[in-house]
């Protein structure tokens, strides 16, 4: 498919079509990053006490914010929050 984006930017790009969406999300740690990269675009702010940045990966998909130890992740405050359907589905 000619269509198909290697990195599609979020924010700008969105697919098409259901078979590029499938492309594009075909694992569930290519939906994730492209839902942090939309959430966050200047990287992971953490919402309780504003730092910007300095983050850690507690695991694949929980943020860790470096100063107040506060964890979250993309669906945090969200409407998906506490789903227990995989990131992938959620956008489905």
């Amino acid at each position: 498919m000619e269509t198909q984006m290697l990195t599609p930017t979020p924010g700008g790009d969105y697919p098409r079509t259901w078979n590029e969406f499938l492309d594009w999300f075909a694992t569930e740690e290519a939906c994730q990053a492209f839902l942090e990269k939309l959430r966050w675009p200047q990287g992971f702010v953490c919402p309780r006490c504003g730092n910007a940045g300095d983050v850690y990966r507690a695991s694949r998909t929980r943020l860790m914010c470096r100063s107040c130890q506060y964890q979250g992740t993309v669906t945090s405050g969200t409407i998906f929050e506490g789903s227990p359907q995989k990131t992938e589905n959620k956008a489905r």
